[in-house]
């Protein structure tokens, strides 16, 4: 996408032309369409609930140019009430595109999940349990892995953390 001065000035049809040559999706404008409510009054109203606004989406669903992401250039959609936020958004998206934007990197794709719970029993006798199941409580959630497995993902381990020393009988899986 290219940088773009005054978009907050044209007209709705206007953002939506500059928006279909901007992803060479025609079929955008029909999906936009769509949504306009079929009262002229009522769709004046909600277009003047927030900036930039090219359809709705039980809220006004605008759009935010100029975002510059690891040297690509996006419009990001927004759906909000709050024009202060759109239009907040898209003068800062402008000023940093003119610095070279914003740049992201993943690191990693770990995930950690947690269990919080309370044990009222003497801790050796959670640990002894935990460590006697925990191979079958790993095998028992296997079948519901396979789509995250597929993609490279799935459970990597499961281990039980004390923290009674924080907080009376309070464990973590």
């Amino acid at each position: 996408m290219e940088l773009i001065s005054g978009f907050s000035k044209l007209s709705k049809s206007e953002k939506i032309a500059w928006l279909c040559s901007q992803c060479d999706n025609q079929d955008l404008a029909q999906v936009f369409s769509k949504f306009i409510h079929q009262d002229n009054r009522l769709q004046k109203n909600l277009d003047g609930f927030s900036e930039n606004t090219l359809s709705n989406f039980y809220f006004p669903y605008g759009v935010t140019p100029n975002f510059l992401l690891n040297g690509k250039t996006y419009a990001v959609p927004m759906v909000t009430e709050e024009s202060s936020v759109v239009a907040a958004s898209s003068k800062a998206a402008k000023f940093w595109h003119t610095r070279g934007g914003f740049h992201a990197e993943m690191v990693k794709t770990n995930k950690v999940g947690h269990i919080h719970f309370y044990w009222q029993g003497p801790s050796e006798k959670l640990l002894n349990f935990f460590q006697e199941k925990r191979e079958e409580l790993i095998q028992s959630v296997e079948p519901i892995l396979e789509k995250m497995k597929s993609r490279g993902g799935g459970l990597r381990n499961v281990w039980l953390k004390n923290f009674t020393d924080q907080e009376e009988n309070y464990y973590q899986i």
